[in-house]
């Protein structure tokens, strides 16, 4: 499992959450994104991975998801054991 990140990234903070909590391991490739260089090309490989051009990514052999949302679900479901969301949406 890779976890595309960067480390001002709020979303990808929460992915990383998830991850340690259950004690997934996982390698980190992290997209540097210095504040003096925001406006230089972000790398051809994340775009090919996300439409959006953002982090996280999250690519678990031949999936490869990019809304972090989206990955704590898919984390969730995967690796059921120590639930971070409730079953039900009103708890």
């Amino acid at each position: 499992m890779e976890l595309w990140s960067g480390t001002l990234s709020s979303n990808a903070a929460k992915v990383r959450i998830i991850l340690a909590e259950k004690q997934i391991a996982y390698e980190t490739v992290t997209v540097p994104w210095p504040k003096e260089h925001q406006r230089e090309p972000k790398p051809k490989t994340l775009w090919k991975s996300t439409p959006r051009g953002q982090v996280p990514v999250l690519v678990d052999d031949d999936l490869t998801l990019y809304d972090s949302t989206v990955i704590v679900e898919y984390l969730n479901e995967k690796h059921p054991t120590a639930p971070m969301m409730p079953e039900n949406v009103a708890d």
